[in-house]
């Protein structure tokens, strides 16, 4: 059975991928529904630029003058409920101007209420595109288990000059006791 943020984050992805022009990138803007950038505007001078074209999500280049407090890409997964013991699995080919790590996390939100999940692994970029697969599996004491909420993606991108070329993205959930699990099962899990 097909989770409900795989179907409402392939939809997103879709109408990204169908895009072939970007107009202009604002902070906190959407690009197309669901998806955008934000970064701190208070401590840094931000400069971003994004592209589309055939074959690729979006091509990100940033100038940062300054330290922001953060500087994402934003991507909506939807609304669904997630429990302990979901292994959370997501799939990036992407390309970068350098070797970095990028951080990548879930915003979950309940009625106003937020709660953010670190995904265990970095995602791993380099001057040669690669795809990756991380695996994530949910604790019982990461954000909003066990609660419908909307999920947020959020990719956590360097503070300064950068290019990321995210070729392409897709997210999977594998429901509790169905199959791969990022780590072995502990008892802390379902607290």
């Amino acid at each position: 059975m097909t989770h409900p943020i795989e179907i409402s984050s392939d939809q997103t992805l879709s109408v990204l991928r169908a895009l072939r022009q970007i107009e202009a990138v604002e902070n906190n803007a959407h690009i197309v529904p669901s998806i955008y950038y934000s970064w701190d505007a208070e401590q840094a001078e931000v400069a971003l630029s994004a592209q589309t074209a055939a074959g690729m999500l979006v091509d990100t280049d940033v100038t940062v003058k300054g330290t922001p407090r953060w500087l994402t890409l934003n991507i909506g997964l939807g609304r669904g409920l997630l429990s302990a013991g979901d292994t959370l699995v997501l799939t990036a080919d992407a390309e970068c101007d350098r070797k970095d790590d990028v951080p990548l996390f879930i915003r979950s939100s309940v009625d106003g209420a937020q709660e953010d999940t670190e995904l265990k692994e970095k995602l791993v970029v380099g001057k040669s595109r690669t795809v990756r697969t991380l695996m994530h599996t949910l604790r019982g004491d990461d954000g909003f288990v066990g609660h419908d909420a909307y999920h947020t993606l959020i990719f956590r991108l360097p503070a300064k000059k950068l290019r990321l070329s995210l070729m392409d993205l897709r997210l999977n959930v594998i429901l509790a006791g169905q199959g791969a699990r990022a780590t072995p099962r502990s008892i802390s899990e379902f607290s």
